[in-house]
């Protein structure tokens, strides 16, 4: 039985982005457009979700900025990620470098705030990321420019 050619490319996509990310651990199936907005002068928010492969609920995030001083404050917020999944927020700023915002590993009941400074304004960020021990992109909260 001849598959649908529509079927055969999804099913191609999938293998390839299984292949790419090696263990498979936070491969997106599915993942909803990330929103963002402008809250007060200098500050921002933005929101993202993403399902990876296997899971039936979508991790979600929300992320806060504001300025403080010498930089910016981050409160990043995940909701429904699975327990002792590790990772990083990694700030990106409009000059194209990356700044470590923090660490962590998930705790049991799937909900996390991740505070963080750094020492760049809000509006020299361009996006917060979060990346996965192997150094790929779970997801990406973009500034509203």
């Amino acid at each position: 039985m001849r598959r649908p050619p529509r079927t055969r490319i999804a099913l191609a996509i999938s293998c390839v982005v299984l292949a790419a990310a090696g263990s498979g651990i936070g491969v997106m199936m599915s993942s909803s457009a990330p929103t963002s907005t402008t809250v007060a002068a200098g500050s921002w928010s933005a929101s993202a979700s993403v399902t990876p492969y296997g899971w039936g609920v979508p991790i979600k995030a929300s992320v806060q900025v504001s300025p403080a001083s010498g930089g910016s404050n981050i409160q990043l917020k995940m909701a429904h990620v699975e327990s002792g999944y590790t990772c990083t927020m990694v700030v990106v700023g409009t000059d194209g470098l990356n700044r470590v915002g923090g660490s962590w590993t998930a705790p049991s009941n799937g909900q996390i705030t991740i505070p963080g400074v750094v020492s760049i304004s809000p509006d020299r960020i361009s996006s917060i990321l979060v990346n996965l021990p192997n150094g790929s992109t779970l997801l990406s909260l973009n500034h509203p420019k």
